[in-house]
């Protein structure tokens, strides 16, 4: 169910984001030449890997695609516990400074 729903939104920003890149070069005509070039470099290079098959998958991570896509989605489930949780977070670090509890120590109570 994840590689389905995650690939049809990148389908989905697909035409989103080329356009953004091509309305970025029409607009931002004062921009220096290597900026256009990394712009219309990134366009083709987006282009090319939506054409793979897997164009979806990260390929920053390790293995195959199969592995690669297993690692992001626990990567999106950690992601989301820690939105679940975050709440949880400042209120126990608003209080842990209301009573002066430190919540972290200045490197320089470490300099030497």
């Amino acid at each position: 169910m994840f590689r389905f729903w995650f690939c049809y939104n990148q389908l989905d920003e697909i035409p989103c984001r080329d356009g953004r890149a091509e309305s970025l070069l029409a607009n931002e005509l004062d921009k220096p030449d290597c900026w256009r070039n990394d712009v219309m470099r990134y366009l083709t290079s987006a282009r090319e890997a939506a054409a793979n098959p897997d164009f979806y998958v990260p390929i920053d991570l390790p293995g195959n695609p199969e592995q690669r896509l297993a690692a992001f989605r626990r990567q999106v489930l950690a992601y989301g516990q820690l939105l679940i949780h975050w709440p949880a977070l400042v209120e126990a670090a608003r209080a842990m400074k209301g009573k002066g509890d430190m919540l972290a120590r200045s490197i320089q109570a470490y300099a030497v």
